[in-house]
């Protein structure tokens, strides 16, 4: 008798989950997309297979296609709008397994969002299910309460001009070191080879070390990670920008895409050394931590406080109360602090070689503001002499700056935003947002969408920013650029990603240069088709240079 009661228990329980699992699974997320087809919002239910979704199409587009920008975005323009004649729809649809999505493609929604209904505006509570492996419970995925108000407005500080005039200095001699003491070691018959992406993200973790945490432009630091069973020595920079491409690869792993639940366990052969290299990673930024406090316990007891930096703002802010909390920001300021800006000169660099006319004019602009920057007997340190932070300020409207622009717009280094939503129901656009449904700002799109940016969109075309050209181009929508995001979430570190990139730019530019041209690319097939460049590529392509030295 008791065997056939907990038989029938059994049977209860496991036909409860069955359901259950059914509904969350199946029923609920087609009842959800047909609420909101009912609205306009296109999805392909040819392809929204049960269970898995959309992923099966995903797939086999990469595997047709194989696409450089990140597949997402790139899939999302392949069904809904292949041509350039074609309609965007403002809002598209995504199932990633039972993980509905809402696309938004036009800045008119990104408007209200930001605005007009930003009180009701959020980071989606699972954004941070994901990438919690690496940054933690960091300000970047955490939603808006008032410890975030905050922690942000701590870490802001760290970024005021009175301290950013003293991160300038620091950012010219890592960048002239690491020219003249590191790149040059490659030099041969055909110049100075380097593969474009690695030097700028080790250049800018470089820089972010040396302006945010004190360590010495002498010091490049590695960190001991696991490439496919093997322990090797990797370069900060690469380490973290690898972990972070696992991360943003996970949810498409097939077991993960069906039982999300397990997103935050690891259990394949590459999660365990996503997992172990993040520990790692988090061990290098505690051992900073470390090394910090008991240097500054020493200069209090001195009278000689020297360190005022960002890791010296966190230690002392009752805010952050604990290491782990530390370690979570600093992590997400390497991240953020060197992506952006190294994404951007890379593909700066790259639309200068791939443009004679667009380098002349550069250099032009720049010999005009600049008066060592094309004498040939001035070393780059007599340059460097010329770049400060007033300087900078009196030339904000250069040219360097339309590059700055329009290498952000043509490949934004997020080409769509985490996961975010509407704490309320809120009618947007037209469109009923249930409340926490999860959707993106699909920035790539709404830096390409034709009426906003022409027919030209996909070429690199910096006047597009100069106000003297405007009437040239379609008038746009304010929200139609949006590399930094935008409201109340705008990213802190803005300012600095554009003096960071106009000191850097100046300087590489001087120190390779044979008859006006910075380089030429080893791959000639990059002159008409370059790879994309932007933070969240699962898949990077090498992009070697020739620099002219």
């Amino acid at each position: 008798m008791q065997s056939f009661i907990d038989k029938m228990i059994f049977s209860f329980f496991f036909y409860l989950l069955l359901a259950y699992f059914v509904y969350d699974r199946f029923i609920r997320i087609y009842m959800r997309m047909h609420f909101y087809r009912k609205q306009g919002i296109p999805y392909h239910f040819n392809i929204n297979l049960p269970i898995i979704g959309s992923v099966k199409s995903l797939k086999d587009f990469q595997k047709e296609h194989n696409p450089t920008n990140h597949p997402i975005i790139e899939w999302n323009k392949h069904h809904y709008f292949p041509n350039d004649s074609d309609t965007v729809p403002p809002i598209t649809g995504l199932l990633l397994g039972s993980q509905l999505r809402l696309m938004v493609n036009r800045p008119e929604i990104v408007e209200e969002m930001l605005i007009t209904q930003n009180k009701y505006y959020d980071k989606h509570p699972g954004s941070a299910t994901n990438s919690d492996i690496v940054v933690g419970k960091s300000i970047l995925f955490a939603q808006s309460d008032l410890q975030w108000q905050q922690k942000r407005k701590v870490i802001s500080s760290a970024l005021y001009k009175d301290r950013l005039r003293g991160m300038i200095e620091t950012i010219k001699d890592v960048t002239i070191k690491a020219i003249e003491s590191d790149w040059m070691l490659h030099k041969d018959q055909n110049g100075v080879s380097l593969e474009i992406v690695n030097i700028m993200q080790n250049l800018f973790m470089q820089v972010t070390l040396s302006c945010f945490f004190g360590q010495s432009i002498e010091v490049k630091p590695t960190v001991s990670q696991l490439v496919k069973g093997e322990h090797k020595e990797v370069r900060l920079g690469e380490a973290i920008q690898n972990s972070f491409e696992q991360v943003m690869g996970r949810p498409l792993q097939p077991l993960l895409i069906v039982f999300r639940e397990l997103l935050p366990y690891f259990i394949t052969q590459s999660d365990r050394e996503l997992k172990q290299n993040a520990l790692s990673l988090r061990a290098f930024i505690r051992n900073l931590i470390n090394e910090r406090r008991k240097l500054q316990d020493g200069q209090v007891q001195s009278g000689n406080v020297q360190y005022k930096d960002l890791l010296s703002i966190l230690l002392n802010d009752p805010n952050f109360e604990n290491d782990d909390s530390i370690v979570d920001e600093c992590l997400t300021f390497f991240l953020a602090g060197s992506m952006t800006t190294a994404s951007t000169t890379a593909n700066t660099v790259c639309y200068l070689i791939q443009s004679n006319e667009t380098e002349k004019k550069l250099r032009e602009s720049l010999k005009q503001n600049f008066d060592y920057f094309a004498d040939s007997s001035k070393t780059l340190q007599d340059l460097a002499s010329e770049i400060t932070l007033e300087t900078l300020d009196l030339r904000n409207d250069e040219y360097l700056k339309y590059c700055f622009n329009e290498s952000l717009r043509i490949e934004p280094p997020v080409p769509f935003s985490s996961s975010l939503c509407m704490t309320e129901e809120v009618t947007i656009g037209g469109f009923i947002f249930k409340k926490g449904e999860g959707f993106y700002h699909n920035c790539y799109q709404l830096h390409h969408n034709l009426d906003q940016w022409g027919p030209t969109h996909d070429e690199y075309i910096p006047e597009r920013f100069d106000p003297g050209h405007v009437h040239e181009y379609p008038k746009r929508h304010p929200m139609s650029f949006l590399p930094f995001s935008g409201g109340k979430r705008v990213c802190v570190g803005k300012t600095f990603a554009e003096i960071a990139f106009k000191i850097v730019m100046p300087l590489v530019m001087k120190a390779f240069n044979k008859d006006g041209r910075i380089g030429e690319f080893a791959d000639k097939e990059h002159y008409t088709k370059k790879p994309h460049i932007n933070g969240l590529q699962l898949k990077r392509s090498k992009i070697i240079i020739n620099f002219n030295a």
